[in-house]
């Protein structure tokens, strides 16, 4: 046990975390990390006194008063600041060993390592434990730290810990009373330079035995059979092919010559999985397991999550999930497990390892897709064995691919022989994300579905959607993070909404859950779903399945101004008596909400290009507006957002419609991807659809001639201003016309439309001055904004900018300071992160020191009241305000014109 004493953790993550708050009471504590953390952690652990410094070189920060070091697993033993400790004397350890002086010494422990089979084998044994009637607990390398549950282990428990290299290096007096070593295999020399520095790391587990400890050894294992023959432990052995403690014998499994079960009886498969068996038979027999619970567990154990875990069966195609294979031993495992052909998934960090170990196990591979930093490498390796290989940017595309490819009696098997880092946090990570990808693949009816949650139901998409199931007879329920004017109106309307996401709200009678693209694989709720095998849909997805319930679904698609065009072709089809079904993401006058539910066969849709998800949608027709660089949080480049156009509009059917940009050169590729009638829309006679004789208002709302093939078809009024409205307002009559809805129907259906919620919205005045509200919030669309101010009235403008997201501030950081320039004040709040965390090394600073450079500046305030006291003291009789972002800073504009 620690106390009184003054402790540097380096490195947080979970372990550093939960290392932290165990010795928050006793000690004085530091964590530092490189990385960005999550502020609801932070702020808990600094309510502990714990100091948490996030810095990209800590070695500063540690001096000869620190009398301990907590180091990160994940940290080689040779970083500087490391082996700065140990220079000045300082004992360093790790999370693992920190926990076990909190231990009682009466707790048994049961500690398993290996290359391969560690989670899987610590797995069997705790549930052997556990039907046995045994009290125990599981921990370690598998998920919970040590320290987070360690003052709760009481005496007489059996501990079993899943214990990595990682792990191993600096553990000093841990001691195991049975340790268990499944195999070694060259792994994680990058970690340990050298495979038998490797080796010796995984002999620490049997340190501290005497000959009263039980050594559990994989006997067909020649390296660990190597490392252990001068270990003090008493050592039992478990054997495929010979008599040992236990074996394998006319396919069945024995232990000291007594049968356990027959193979055929085991339900994980695998001769791997085997020996994970009878390591765990050992194990637990050495605490009396009775053979009725360990054949109990081995008929019903699926097997474990990432470890060659069955995922589906599709239209005859099985897939599995072993993502966990992170070297060339585990993929081979796998392979090995299966004799149907096999399309494989293979790809990762560069460790610069060999592919060739591969070569005994890939005959019945018939193809491979590879992705991340190997791809290249994996690519030449499979055409050197001349099997049919593709090089993919991700996962998803590698998936993708292997499901068209695959026919019935096929296996899709994700074994990717690296490690994840390049792309993912985690292998869990990338196996969540193979499995959702796979979901995708199957068709859901959603006709058959009766009580439907919605995790993230608050937002603006989702809400429509429930209002409309709701209209549809549906029992519909959801939950947000927190209260809202959305949520309120939900519960108003008769639908259930928990504020707070908790595995509690998640109950057997759902028949169906559907979340929305912020929300992650560690949701509370979407995590309880998946235990309950409750099917589970993603927003855009379940959008997909409602666009199949009508025959004429139209999508308005583009990186700029979906909302604003959707809304004025839902207004034109509107005034043409069409009675559509409208799903808008913003609050549109027109219809009193985000939705409206029609009787006909038309869908009018926001078609969102961020996911891919209106990849799923089943349109008849769509409008492309424009292709800009932007969420590169998830498309990575201006390439791969092309290629997902291009893949929304070969979706559509030769009698559609297609409505693109002619001035947008990206857009103009599009043509080339369509079945459907392409019809462009642009600012010259080039386009099929241009405008002519635009002229402003004293609003500055614009009026413009139509052109259609150089012939006059007749003019526009808008009710909102921009030039940039000039041109969505022309695609939808583009659109509309190619319906062929009336002319007079168009015109007068525009010139109704007067804007949609947060599109430089009027909200009121401020002393003298005019308060507007606007969503934009990429360089392109705050200049859209600007310019349509350009045909207002006023004296100085005043813009208060809400950054939203950290890459998008990253990727168009000089962008964003040179068009919020053009306004005469600004004032910058802090970044809207919605979905990410801060990776990007980027702040608030960055912008306002960009915009100084271009002799302009700005004020950062934080707290709304304070800008409010500002703008009082500094606004003049008819100055114009902007608040603009997509996030939280329209609050400020409620503030503003509050009286």
């Amino acid at each position: 046990m620690v106390k009184n004493k003054k402790v540097f953790i380096l490195g947080m993550a979970r372990s550093g975390y939960e290392a932290a708050k165990l010795l928050a009471k006793d000690n004085d504590v530091l964590v530092t990390d490189i990385k960005e953390q999550d502020d609801n952690l932070v702020k808990e652990l600094e309510s502990l006194n714990v100091k948490v410094v996030i810095k990209d070189d800590p070695i500063d920060l540690l001096d000869d008063t620190y009398d301990l070091m907590i180091k990160n697993p994940g940290i080689k033993y040779d970083h500087k600041t490391v082996v700065k400790a140990k220079e000045m004397g300082i004992p360093v350890i790790n999370e693992l060993e920190l926990a076990y002086g909190y231990l009682d010494k009466g707790v048994n422990i049961i500690g398993v390592t290996g290359s391969n089979g560690k989670t899987t084998t610590v797995t069997l044994i705790y549930k052997m434990l556990l039907k046995d009637g045994k009290e125990t607990m599981l921990g370690g390398n598998i998920g919970t730290p040590l320290c987070n549950f360690v003052k709760d282990i009481k005496k007489d428990t059996i501990l079993v810990l899943e214990i990595s290299d990682h792990q191993l290096c600096d553990m000093y007096d841990f001691k195991t009373n049975v340790s268990v070593l499944t195999n070694i295999y060259e792994a994680h020399t990058d970690f340990h330079d050298s495979h038998e520095k490797y080796r010796l790391t995984k002999k620490k587990i049997f340190n501290n035995h005497t000959n009263k400890d039980i050594a559990i050894i994989n006997f067909d294992n020649e390296e660990a059979m190597e490392i252990t023959n001068d270990i003090k432990s008493t050592k039992y052995y478990f054997s495929k092919d010979h008599k040992q403690k236990a074996y394998i014998k006319n396919k069945a499994i024995y232990y000291d010559n007594d049968k356990i079960i027959d193979l055929d009886r085991i339900k994980i498969k695998g001769s791997h999985n085997y020996e994970n068996i009878m390591a765990a038979i050992c194990a637990v027999k050495e605490y009396g397991c009775k053979n009725s619970s360990i054949v109990s567990v081995l008929e019903e154990f699926n097997g474990v999550e990432h470890r060659i875990e069955y995922v589906d069966t599709i239209k005859g195609v099985k897939y599995y999930n072993d993502s966990k294979a992170t070297n060339c031993e585990s993929t081979k495992t796998a392979l090995n497990s299966f004799e149907d052909p096999t399309l494989l998934i293979l790809g990762g960090l560069d460790r610069k390892h060999s592919f060739e170990d591969l070569n005994q196990s890939i005959s019945h591979v018939k193809y491979i897709a590879c992705y991340g930093e190997t791809k290249n490498r994996i690519k030449e390796y499979a055409d050197n064995k001349n099997i049919p290989c593709e090089v993919f940017e991700n996962l998803k595309e590698a998936t993708n691919s292997c499901h068209k490819k695959a026919k019935k009696g096929d296996v899709v098997l994700l074994s990717p022989a690296c490690a994840s880092w390049d792309q993912y946090k985690t292998f869990e990570e990338r196996g969540e994300e193979f499995k959702n990808i796979v979901s995708t693949f199957k068709d859901i009816d959603i006709k058959k579905y009766k009580n439907i949650y919605m995790i993230g139901i608050g937002g603006i998409s989702m809400s429509g959607i429930a209002e409309i199931l709701k209209d549809w007879k549906y029992n519909v329920s959801g939950s947000d993070i927190k209260e809202s004017d959305v949520t309120r109106k939900l519960i108003k309307n008769g639908i259930k909404v928990n504020i707070g996401q908790v595995k509690e709200n998640i109950t057997e009678d759902i028949d169906l859950v559907v979340y929305t693209a912020a929300i992650k694989n560690d949701n509370e709720e979407l995590k309880e779903a998946r235990r309950l095998n409750i099917p589970c849909v993603d927003r855009g997805r379940f959008l997909g399945e409602i666009t199949k319930l009508f025959k004429d679904t139209i999508g308005v698609s583009g990186t700029h101004g979906k909302t604003t065009t959707t809304s004025m072709l839902s207004s034109i089809f509107l005034e043409a008596k069409k009675d559509p079904t409208i799903q808008v993401g913003t609050i549109l006058n027109l219809i009193n909400g985000n939705y409206r539910i029609g009787h006909s066969d038309y869908l009018i849709i926001e078609a969102c290009e961020y996911s891919d998800s209106y990849l799923n949608f089943h349109q008849k027709s769509a409008i492309v507006l424009n292709i800009d660089n932007d969420h590169l949080d998830y498309f990575k480049n201006i390439d791969n957002i092309q290629k997902s156009f291009e893949n929304y509009v070969s979706l559509l059917p030769k009698d559609g419609f297609l409505v693109i940009n002619n001035d947008d050169k990206r857009c103009r590729e599009l043509k080339n991807h369509t079945l459907a009638k392409v019809i462009t829309v642009g600012k010259n006679s080039t386009a099929d659809y241009y405008y002519k004789n635009v002229r402003f208002n004293s609003e500055g709302y614009p009026t413009y001639d139509v052109f259609k093939k150089d012939k006059k078809i007749g003019t526009i009024e808008l009710s909102i201003t921009g030039l940039h409205n000039v041109f969505n307002s022309l695609c939808a009559v583009a659109l509309a016309d190619a319906y062929k809805i009336n002319f007079n129907f168009i015109k007068n259906g525009l010139k109704k439309y007067t804007g949609a919620s947060r599109r430089l919205e009027y909200k009121g005045d401020f002393m003298g001055t005019r308060v507007y509200d606007d969503y934009g919030h990429h360089p392109t669309e705050i200049l859209a904004t600007i310019k349509g101010l350009k045909h207002k009235s006023y004296n100085e403008s005043w813009v208060i900018f809400e950054p939203h997201t950290y890459s998008r501030l990253k990727e168009h950081l000089k962008d964003f300071a040179k068009v919020l320039t053009k306004y005469d004040h600004i004032i910058v709040i802090d970044i809207y992160a919605a979905r990410e965390t801060n990776t990007y090394n980027i702040s608030v600073d960055d912008l306002i020191n960009e915009i100084a450079s271009l002799g302009k500046k700005a004020h950062y305030i934080s707290d709304y009241n304070e800008i409010k006291k500002f703008l009082s003291q500094n606004v003049k009789s008819n100055d114009i305000i902007i608040t603009q972002g997509a996030g939280l800073v329209t609050k400020v504009a409620d503030i503003l014109i509050k009286k």
